[in-house]
């Protein structure tokens, strides 16, 4: 199986650098037990109370970037990874960890960060 490239983003879809962004927004990867499978969520609570809520199957927290939208930045991550979707999980991807940090950080326009 052959996937689709992954398109970074030329700017981060985060422009609004002056304001802070609440403590906790964030766009998360969680790692799994399957080789480059990712799912790749948003949260604005906790990050890692909201990885532990889905602890289930295996999956486990690699890290997150903190961002001022977390569902602008979630859909633009998704946005770019339609081709690359575990069907029928719609947060699940055919993505490697490094991938995953590389985008998701290209995103938010932020450092990736791990607990």
């Amino acid at each position: 199986m052959t996937l689709p490239p992954i398109i970074l983003p030329v700017f981060s879809i985060m422009v609004d650098y002056d304001s802070p962004f609440p403590k906790s927004s964030a766009v998360y990867v969680l790692g799994s037990p399957f080789e480059a499978v990712c799912k790749i969520g948003c949260t604005s609570l906790n990050v890692t109370t909201r990885a532990n809520a889905q602890r289930h199957g295996g999956l486990w927290l690699d890290g997150w970037c903190r961002t001022t939208d977390h569902y602008a930045a979630e859909k633009a991550v998704h946005d770019r990874l339609t081709g690359r979707r575990l069907a029928p999980r719609p947060e699940l991807f055919f993505i490697t960890i490094e991938e995953a940090r590389t985008l998701v950080s290209a995103v938010c326009g932020t450092p990736y960060e791990t607990h």
